[in-house]
C-alpha cells in the first residue's frame, strides 16, 4: 500500500473483542473494492480489516507522524456511525 496515507487501528467489538479498521486518504478506490483486493491479497483472514474508511484528513501529530489516539477516537466514531 505505497503511495498514499493510511492507519490501521482496533475498535472494541462485543463479539469479537476487538475490529481491525483501515483509514486512507489519497487514493482512488472504493473503500469495499480495498477490502477485496486485500481479501483476495492471500493475508491471513485475521488481519484483514474488518472496516476501511476514505478519510479526508489524517490524523497527524505536529512533528507530521500518525496520531495513532486520534485516529482510533476517528475510526471509533466512523465505526459507529455506519
Amino acid at each position: 500500500m505505497d503511495g498514499f496515507d493510511y492507519s490501521v487501528t482496533t475498535v472494541a467489538d462485543e463479539a469479537k473483542g476487538e475490529r481491525i479498521v483501515l483509514l486512507y486518504q489519497n487514493m482512488d478506490k472504493m473503500p469495499a473494492d480495498l477490502l477485496s483486493e486485500l481479501r483476495a491479497s492471500g493475508m491471513p483472514p485475521l488481519m484483514i480489516p474488518s472496516f476501511a474508511f476514505q478519510v479526508e484528513n489524517m490524523p497527524k501529530l505536529g512533528t507530521g507522524k500518525t496520531d495513532y489516539m486520534a485516529a482510533k477516537k476517528m475510526a471509533a466514531e466512523l465505526v459507529a456511525a455506519r
